[in-house]
């Protein structure tokens, strides 16, 4: 029985399975419309910062996939979700699926690597039989080759994970220049309104206001700029890698 993860937040976590386991100079009348655009770019950001969970996404595919019989497919699907989110309970699923694929070998695998990634599983027991009854049967099958395989071997056997912090990094950042543009509008905005609020101002104060709300005004448009940018390459690279197929597992034997 595959293992199953009733939420997002328990995907690290083994589980016990029921399932297959800126009135200045024309500054001023461009400020007006600055709120605007601001609501415009978090309005085109807000997708970017409330994604949804492709980790999740991809294990309960997984999991439908098992039910139906698709068990290479299902593999595929619990390899991606390994990738977004590595998960000791995957690696088990995983080696459901080889076994009821009649895939001895790379059952084994992915049986000694949730070993690996979880020492201190409860049902090590149960796992350490069902690989010695895999043993067992790979020898009625002539195959005497078969060996325990060290963990530092193991580690290297996994497939490289996608740099999915390279695209976070990117969008975390670019969020953040879009949140100081929105600030920086905000102040110049505050300091032009002091030119137009009917008071008589001294020529000196008059200056400050305005060149505070114009290099406040310019680098809110090097945050929206900056900010918006970094969002739109970060959610693009991740697009591209959520759309790449895993490599198949890699299997390690001794020959």
């Amino acid at each position: 029985m595959l293992r199953e993860v009733l939420s997002a937040e328990k995907l690290l976590t083994p589980a016990t399975r029921k399932l297959p386991h800126p009135h200045a100079s024309g500054i001023l009348p461009a400020m007006r419309t600055a709120p605007w655009i601001s609501l415009a770019i978090l309005l085109v950001a807000s997708p970017c910062l409330a994604q949804q969970d492709p980790a999740h996404d991809h294990y309960l595919a997984g999991v439908t996939d098992y039910k139906a019989g698709r068990y290479a497919d299902a593999i595929g699907e619990f390899q991606m979700a390994d990738q977004l989110r590595p998960s000791p309970v995957l690696s088990f699923d995983i080696a459901q699926c080889y076994e009821k694929m009649a895939d001895l070998q790379n059952a084994r695998t992915a049986y000694q690597q949730y070993l690996v990634r979880a020492p201190n599983a409860s049902d090590r027991a149960a796992v350490e039989a069902t690989l010695a009854s895999i043993d067992a049967r790979l020898a009625e099958k002539g195959n005497d080759s078969v060996v325990l395989v060290p963990s530092t071997q193991l580690s290297q056997a996994q497939e490289k994970q996608p740099a999915y912090w390279l695209s976070g990094t990117l969008i975390g950042v670019g969020a953040a220049g879009v949140i100081v543009g929105v600030v920086l509008n905000v102040i110049a905005t505050s300091n032009a309104s002091s030119l137009t609020n009917g008071k008589v101002h001294r020529q000196t104060d008059a200056q400050s206001y305005y060149d505070s709300a114009s290099s406040n005004w310019t680098g809110a448009l090097i945050g929206y700029a900056v900010g918006g940018g970094l969002m739109a390459i970060g959610t693009g690279l991740l697009a591209y890698q959520l759309t790449q197929k895993p490599a198949p597992a890699a299997t390690v034997t001794v020959p």
